[in-house]
């Protein structure tokens, strides 16, 4: 997990990165690097999938960041950006009813003017969003701020779009690559690549709530 942002709110992006340990005999590290000189500072532990998004959750001007836990792993986190610089991200938990939870996104995904947060689960195959509770801190976060948008679907990469400017967000998504994969030598790889492209193009879906769309 790597994600870019001011998270000490100094007006200067800072760089995140989190890992996980397999097995997971230990939890693995969220480090913070802190521009101009990039020191490195611990700020929580935790296995974590590829992924993240950054969100000030609690409204407290800090931006926090949400991800989830791998393969093996059911919890999603939120961890809650110090006050203090030498203080440890407090880790809470959304939800723990899921498991691999790759790649996460935050947008205003019902159009109410607030943000929502995004998540796939790989393993389960399904895609949700969350809305923020009045009380983010309490774990997990009460089931009826869980909504489901798609089931039976694996996804790889997603995004939070207004893709037509007519103020309204869309979702785009891709499936997983493993479905795809074919052996460069068929048919040359011109063709491979040609049909590669083709499957990966129809196998998108373009969703926005309500319908979804072939792309």
């Amino acid at each position: 997990m790597c994600l870019v942002s001011d998270f000490n709110g100094d007006g200067f992006n800072d760089v995140v990165i989190g890992n996980f340990i397999n097995p997971p005999t230990e939890e693995g590290y969220l480090v913070l690097y802190e521009y101009p000189k990039w020191t490195k500072r611990y700020v929580a532990r935790a296995n974590l999938e590829a992924g993240g998004a950054v969100i000030d959750i609690n409204g407290d001007g800090r931006l926090d960041i949400v991800a989830g836990q791998p393969f093996y792993g059911h919890e999603l986190y939120w961890f809650e950006n110090s006050l203090e610089p030498e203080e440890l991200w407090t880790r809470h938990v959304i939800d723990n009813s899921f498991q691999k939870y790759h790649d996460q996104a935050v947008g205003d995904l019902d159009n109410d003017g607030e943000d929502e947060i995004l998540v796939p689960s790989q393993l389960a195959k399904v895609l949700v969003y969350y809305d923020v509770p009045s009380d983010p801190t309490v774990s997990p976060w009460p089931k009826e701020c869980r909504h489901l948008i798609c089931e039976n679907i694996s996804v790889e990469g997603l995004a939070i779009v207004d893709l037509d400017g007519d103020g309204k967000t869309r979702l785009l998504q891709d499936q997983t690559f493993s479905s795809l994969q074919k052996p460069r030598a068929e048919n040359g790889r011109g063709k491979f690549l040609e049909n590669y492209m083709r499957e990966l193009t129809e196998g998108s879906c373009f969703l926005k709530l309500g319908f979804k769309q072939q792309i």
